[in-house]
């Protein structure tokens, strides 16, 4: 046992101190009783009896000195901190794992920080939540209550995983500062950075035990909708337990606002949610009240586009093709046609076929993305150049704005590209770039929450789902990326009292030796 106040020396003399002065207490303590006798000839042995002590007499009344004793010496090592050199110096950190999302499970899972930190030595203990940051819900020598009130404040889901906390975590422990973590998530780790950490960090986890069970998502995607709205979009989803998924207990919320939108099952098991608004809100599916997947939908406004006077029909056609795109008079997005201010600009045949004004300041690597980007190795440039008997050319140059420069005669009965199936792909794309419209992100991944408006998204897709009508919606398994997992021990059980520390017991035992003092004293048998 060591103490936090005291040395150890200074205790062991303090108690002695006391029992010297007990000792002297005791032989000056002059006790008045009155006795009653059959008698005045017994008077004076009944003095003899009860007359004051003296120094050189026989020390009597030793059980009672001995419980002073053990009272004052219990009250003293109170004063001087007592603590146990093994366990009382281990610290505890309950970490919670922040990257869950379901409002249940995260509830659930600080009731079991809470239960777990009750358990733990009240002065070396804390919960502490491992959200966008570490938040410390409970200090050491809080009621564990505290840590609900704290949890009160909204809580913002993080998908950064629990190494970066236990990193941070490790700079405490030192060799006479041990430390257990007891980590509450399904966050995985690396074998190796477990075996990276310092000796004195130990690392559990704690069995959350058995869980109602839900259909867990196996896949989440999206297309673009079938009904050919351009503002809106289908999004696919697959049940882990497609036996066991009542489509009944299926609730859908967008930005937390109910839709009944029309849902239907694929023939390979798959659910679709048809004509879904894109605005950017955010989609949740839940079942039976809780939520089990959920992503950030695209926010896809219409292009408007202003046609000049003279730009061709078969063009014109083209872009009105597309849905995203709508023929405006004023206030346009974009405009098509020959003059200088054109943003897809019709040219002579004189100009180069095809030149391509970007913001990328490196050409050369712009050119490469650009080409697959606009479809443009679709296009028969040997054909049109036997046509022209012209070099056909893709020219690309640096721009403070994104512009497209074609042939104007592309689009006449001078060539045959208006017939190729390249020419409305091209045509597409190339509205699509010049618009700024981001590539729909087609699939979602566990965790992580779609951008609103990104042109690339730099994960690799998963498997690809066909709708009825043939449509093909890519999608990826809700699963993490591939690790060397590192195996934690389960946490060990601890009782309640394993969270009182050798203080409290030492008070306790110091409160019933006072409560057995009085009683003897009433009952005079104290002296």
């Amino acid at each position: 046992m060591t103490f936090t106040f005291l040395s150890t020396i200074a205790t062991l003399a303090g108690i002695l101190s006391l029992a010297l002065a007990l000792v002297l207490l005791q032989r000056l303590r002059v006790q008045h009783r009155e006795i009653e006798v059959v008698s005045t000839l017994f008077w004076q042995a009944a003095v003899k009896e009860t007359r004051a002590r003296v120094f050189i007499k026989e020390f009597r009344h030793w059980p009672a000195w001995l419980l002073l004793v053990l009272i004052a010496s219990a009250l003293w090592v109170l004063l001087a901190g007592p603590r146990w050199s093994g366990n009382d110096q281990m610290q505890h950190v309950v970490l919670l794992d922040g990257s869950i999302s379901d409002p249940s499970v995260s509830n659930s899972d600080l009731a079991l920080a809470t239960e777990k930190a009750s358990k733990l030595p009240i002065m070396n203990r804390e919960i502490i939540h491992a959200g966008p940051r570490l938040e410390t819900l409970l200090r050491p020598g809080e009621p564990v209550q505290l840590a609900q009130l704290r949890w009160e404040a909204k809580r913002i889901p993080s998908s950064t995983g629990l190494e970066w906390a236990l990193d941070a975590l490790s700079s405490r422990v030192a060799a006479d500062q041990p430390l257990t973590v007891h980590v509450i998530g399904d966050a995985e780790f690396d074998d190796r950075f477990l075996d990276g950490l310092p000796a004195e960090l130990t690392v559990y986890r704690i069995d959350r035990g058995p869980r109602p069970e839900k259909p867990l998502l196996r896949s989440l995607g999206l297309s673009s909708a079938s009904s050919g709205v351009w503002q809106n979009v289908d999004v696919l989803f697959s049940p882990e337990n497609a036996d066991a998924f009542q489509i009944t207990d299926l609730e859908l919320t967008l930005d937390t606002q109910p839709i009944a939108n029309r849902v239907v099952s694929t023939n390979d098991g798959n659910y679709i949610v048809e004509g879904v608004p894109a605005r950017g809100g955010i989609f949740r599916l839940s079942y039976q009240n809780s939520q089990v997947g959920a992503l950030t939908l695209p926010k896809r406004e219409p292009i408007k586009i202003l046609f000049e006077s003279t730009t061709p029909k078969t063009l014109k056609d083209l872009v009105l093709l597309d849905p995203a795109c709508i023929e405006v008079t004023t206030d346009a997005d974009l405009v098509v046609g020959p003059s200088d201010q054109a943003d897809l600009c019709l040219v002579s045949d004189a100009e180069a076929a095809f030149q391509i004004d970007t913001e990328i300041e490196d050409a050369e690597s712009a050119l490469n993305s650009l080409i697959d980007e606009l479809a443009l190795r679709q296009i028969d440039a040997t054909g049109l150049a036997e046509q022209s008997g012209r070099v056909v050319d893709v020219r690309v140059a640096v721009a403070d704005s994104r512009r497209i420069s074609l042939w104007r005669n592309l689009f006449t009965s001078t060539y045959n590209f208006q017939q190729s199936r390249a020419c409305p792909i091209f045509v597409a794309r190339s509205i699509r770039w010049l618009a700024g419209q981001p590539e729909l992100v087609p699939w979602a991944e566990q965790g992580m929450r779609l951008p609103e408006a990104r042109p690339v998204f730099d994960r690799i897709s998963g498997s690809t789902a066909q709708t009825n009508d043939g449509r093909n919606l890519q999608v990826t398994r809700l699963t993490r990326p591939t690790q060397i997992q590192g195996l934690l021990a389960d946490s060990p059980s601890s009782s309640v009292v394993a969270g009182v520390g050798v203080a409290a017991w030492i008070g306790a035992f110091a409160i019933l030796l006072l409560l057995a003092e009085w009683t003897l004293f009433q009952k005079g048998r104290m002296p």
